[in-house]
């Protein structure tokens, strides 16, 4: 995570697209959070995806979606499942703490059952095979966890990002 502070004019968006692209020579996945829109051209000259997050815009997030294709690293196949569950948990422990805290240790391991139960239901497993098929969403966590006895209130806290004020965002 990075950001950038500079007077205006100083070059930090020039400085700032040139790491980017640099970055995706590499191989290295690129998001750019662009309020002001000046990411766009890049975006669409690298062949990239441009998504415009509101509630009224037609664009979501689905963070359960696996890569396209499975790529190899230097040293050995990368195992994306367990990849995805991984950072999955990184960004609903964001999601789902109290502010100044992290989830607790029983906490991450339900929520850890809970997201390969998700994939299972949606037919996806370690087996590369099942990875093209429809990824779930964020709402089918939420039913497993609902179905679940869920003692730490994963659902209740989950709820404003399926059906409350963020539910179109994801």
């Amino acid at each position: 995570n990075k950001v950038v502070f500079a007077k205006s004019g100083a070059g930090k968006s020039y400085a700032c697209k040139v790491e980017a692209l640099r970055a995706l020579m590499l191989g290295v996945e690129y998001y750019v959070i662009d309020p002001e829109d000046e990411y766009r051209q890049v975006c669409e000259a690298v062949g990239g995806q441009y998504i415009r997050l509101s509630g009224t815009s037609p664009h979501q997030i689905n963070p359960f979606d696996l890569p396209a294709t499975a790529r190899r690293d230097d040293r050995e196949a990368r195992a994306p499942l367990a990849e995805r569950v991984i950072a999955l948990q990184g960004l609903l422990g964001l999601m789902l703490a109290d502010r100044g805290s992290t989830l607790g240790q029983r906490e991450k391991g339900a929520l850890d059952a809970a997201l390969h139960e998700t994939y299972q239901r949606a037919g996806i497993s370690r087996d590369p095979r099942s990875h093209s098929r429809p990824a779930p969403v964020l709402r089918d966590l939420y039913a497993v966890l609902r179905e679940k006895a869920d003692p730490d209130g994963l659902a209740d806290r989950l709820e404003r990002y399926v059906d409350g004020s963020l539910g179109q965002v994801f």
